[in-house]
């Protein structure tokens, strides 16, 4: 099997992230708010449903899905986000997965500073679009 490797904005190459999407490792992320109305709106099994979904679709090989239920998204002192950063930075994953922005944080800092770390390292935020 041939091996193609991604190459970034920069021309720096990872080996780890290989361009084929059959083989793209990526890990989800789910999240309810603190209010009990608005944890109605969007339950995490059905956060979690349109991440697999998505991943089938797309032909992502989902690692897991992380979590925080009842967490606000405006500052990233959240256990679910915690081990999923240090699932991403230990390798071999190239997307995290949400079902939408503000799942992954409602601080527009918060959120610029965490992309941007995670696109440095290969990494990029998808959402399902949904």
């Amino acid at each position: 099997m041939t091996t193609h490797w991604k190459v970034f904005n920069r021309g720096e190459v990872n080996p780890k992230m290989k361009s084929d999407k059959q083989s793209e490792k990526v890990v989800g992320y789910v999240r309810t708010s603190v209010s009990p109305k608005a944890r109605a709106n969007l339950t995490i099994e059905e956060q979690k449903r349109r991440i697999r979904e998505f991943c089938d679709g797309k032909g992502y090989q989902l690692i897991e899905v992380y979590g925080d239920i009842g967490y606000s998204g405006t500052c990233l002192r959240r256990p679910g986000i915690q081990e999923l950063l240090v699932k991403v930075f230990s390798g071999d994953i190239s997307k995290v997965v949400c079902p939408s922005l503000d799942r992954f944080s409602r601080s527009a800092l918060d959120y610029i500073v965490l992309v941007s770390w995670l696109e440095k390292n290969g990494v990029k935020v998808v959402t399902t679009g949904k």
